[in-house]
C-alpha cells in the first residue's frame, strides 16, 4: 500500500491528479479499444488494465472520474495492490465520515 497524506498531496511534484499518480507508480495509459473513448487505464505489474477506483467510499467509473479531481480537494490517496485499486478521500468526506463513523468498502482484487 502506498499513501499520499495531505502534505503530500499539497506539497512536492505532481501539481495535478496525473503529477499524484505518478507518485504513487501508477503509469497512465490509453486503455486498449476501439477509438478515443476507450478512457484511462494503467500499467500494472506489466499490464494495463483498467483501475479500480473508489472515492469517498462510493465505486468511481474509473480513473477517468478520479483525474476530474484537483489536488486541494483531497485529504487522502491510497493505492493498493501495485496501484490496481486507489482509494481518494475529500475533505468534505472526511469531516462527514468523522461524525458519522461509515464502513469502508471492501476491496476486490
Amino acid at each position: 500500500m502506498r499513501v499520499l497524506d495531505r502534505g503530500a498531496l499539497l506539497g512536492g511534484s505532481g501539481s495535478d491528479m496525473r503529477g499524484l499518480l505518478s507518485r504513487l507508480h501508477i503509469d497512465l495509459v490509453p486503455c486498449p479499444g476501439v477509438g478515443s473513448h476507450a478512457g484511462v487505464c494503467g500499467r500494472v505489474r506489466r499490464q494495463i488494465r483498467p483501475i479500480r477506483v473508489v472515492i469517498d467510499e462510493i465505486p468511481a467509473w474509473g480513473l477517468d472520474q478520479l483525474l476530474t479531481y484537483e489536488p486541494h480537494e483531497l485529504l487522502m490517496l491510497e493505492a493498493f495492490g501495485g496501484g490496481s485499486h486507489i482509494r481518494a478521500y475529500t475533505l468534505w468526506y472526511m469531516e462527514w465520515a468523522g461524525q458519522h463513523r461509515p464502513l469502508p468498502v471492501p476491496l476486490l482484487f
